[in-house]
């Protein structure tokens, strides 16, 4: 059991080092074609403010005017 907590914890704490890298932000362009970033799906379901992808269910936010 504590071999096992062990583990856990370690790669835990690799994930979160992991996702501490900073990445550009990644947004949704209306009317190009959008990759998802998580796992190159096409397809999106658009909503007002986000797009989700519907392979993954990754989350972007929508490009407005102006935004890079």
């Amino acid at each position: 059991m504590k071999l096992a907590a062990t583990v856990t914890r370690h790669m835990t704490r690799r994930r979160i080092a992991t996702a501490r890298t900073f990445l550009p932000v990644q947004r949704y362009r209306l009317g190009q074609v959008n990759l998802c970033p998580a796992c190159e799906g096409r397809q999106w379901f658009i909503g007002r403010q986000s797009a989700e992808c519907a392979f993954c269910e990754h989350v972007l936010q929508i490009a407005r005017d102006g935004q890079a």
